[in-house]
């Protein structure tokens, strides 16, 4: 009996310590795979971060269907192989239509912002400017230039009605300009295809110029008819420095500010501490109190300061001044003020 008890005892203590050293082994596989687990999600993590930053960085660069797209079609069209092109510009840009702001002749275009890409095609010897989609299925050939003089064609007197707009503009003298590309073109309306907020325009075809000047950094597109007696500016396709406000804009917020400012110290340009551009999502700029048209309207968010009081406007880009008083600090109410021969009218909200 008493050997029996010894041999059990043996037996049992030597499961129990098989039972132990199997229970660490586990252990230390199961921290193993936790180990491994980890690290594969931290790897996957890191490799998720460096996705998200080299998107980031590629996110305004032209994606290589758009490239290849443009690339082709310059080589179909004037028989030149793809080797002998380069791309020496590209940029984002939202177009007006489904057009891509170049209609054909009677062609109807939706009315749709349509986001995609300007790129400029080169041989060394003419440039191409191609208007695009987001993706490159949709392209238009907007421009074939040579280098050496891209007006050539371009009649004189649309040359100075452009140079003289872009002169008051920009606060340069129209010898700083040069023309960068100029275009014939058939636009759809009496508006040139830039219609502001509830303005009427004759629906018929105007044929005309889209023509692009530039001094310094900023260049100016100008849609015309055939005289350049009708001439606009397409500001969403131009490039203007954001401190370059309009003159007659600034003028308009100047003398409404110093009509409500408390103080009546002379004010000028310095007074304006702020001049975004901005795009309303209404006709009524933003600002309520009125029926408005569901359309968007570029134009200028301008903040003026007189002593200690702040004057905050939204504009577009013509005509229309709108003074926010919610968003101003004005002591007192001077009320309606009659500026650029509208009434700008506060709005309280």
């Amino acid at each position: 009996m008493k050997t029996t008890l010894t041999k059990y005892s043996i037996t049992y203590q030597a499961r129990m310590i098989t039972a132990l050293i199997l229970t660490g082994i586990l252990s230390v596989g199961g921290g193993l795979t936790i180990i491994k687990s980890a690290t594969a999600e931290s790897i996957n993590f890191t490799a998720k971060t460096n996705n998200e930053v080299l998107a980031r960085n590629h996110r305004h660069r032209l994606p290589p269907q758009v490239a290849n797209a443009v690339l082709r079609d310059v080589a179909r069209r004037e028989r030149i192989q793809n080797r002998d092109l380069k791309i020496i510009d590209y940029r984002q840009q939202t177009w007006n239509n489904g057009c891509l702001e170049l209609p054909q002749p009677g062609e109807i275009c939706t009315q749709a912002l349509v986001p995609g890409w300007r790129v400029v095609v080169s041989n060394n010897k003419q440039n191409w400017i191609y208007h695009t989609n987001e993706n490159g299925r949709s392209l238009r050939l907007a421009s074939a230039n040579t280098l050496t003089n891209p007006s050539r064609n371009l009649p004189e007197s649309v040359k100075n009605a452009v140079f003289q707009a872009a002169s008051q503009r920009l606060q340069v003298p129209t010898s700083g300009l040069k023309v960068i590309e100029a275009q014939q073109q058939t636009w759809n309306n009496g508006c040139l295809n830039l219609a502001g907020p509830d303005e009427f325009c004759t629906q018929a075809l105007v044929d005309g110029w889209r023509v692009t000047v530039g001094a310094a950094n900023q260049t100016l597109v100008y849609h015309t008819n055939q005289t350049g007696s009708a001439i606009r500016l397409n500001e969403q396709a131009s490039n203007i420095a954001n401190n370059q406000l309009p003159k007659s804009i600034s003028d308009a917020v100047l003398r409404d500010a110093s009509q409500r400012a408390r103080s009546k110290m002379a004010v000028s340009t310095r007074n304006i501490t702020q001049a975004e551009k901005v795009v309303w999502t209404n006709g009524c700029l933003d600002l309520g109190g009125q029926i408005c048209t569901l359309a968007l309207v570029p134009g200028w968010r301008v903040t003026v300061a007189i002593a200690q009081e702040r004057f905050v406007y939204h504009t577009d880009e013509n005509s229309l001044v709108k003074f926010n008083a919610a968003a101003s600090q004005v002591v007192g109410n001077p009320g309606n003020v009659i500026t650029w021969n509208r009434i700008v009218t506060s709005t309280q909200r």
